[in-house]
């Protein structure tokens, strides 16, 4: 119990979402696959089953670089939606 108090403290802090996997909020498109993570950690107001989604996974510890880079991706794809 003592880690599930720890994990909860910690999204608390961060302002992150903890979905499981059986959640309404779960990622529908991930249940096709039968290695899908039983717990996703989100940060923001993100909406997983929008027909059209995007999603980048990365590292924890990203560095300034790949964080920068990410931007500059997001900002592109945003610049196209809106065309």
């Amino acid at each position: 119990m003592i880690k599930a108090e720890k994990i909860i403290r910690e999204n608390e802090r961060k302002k992150t979402k903890t979905l499981f996997y059986l959640d309404d909020d779960y990622p529908a498109r991930l249940k096709n696959y039968n290695d899908s993570p039983v717990i996703l950690y989100a940060e923001g107001t993100g909406v997983f089953n929008n027909p059209r989604t995007l999603g980048i996974v990365g590292t924890r510890n990203a560095t300034k670089r790949g964080k920068l880079i990410v931007d500059r991706i997001i900002s592109d794809l945003r610049n196209l939606i809106s065309r």
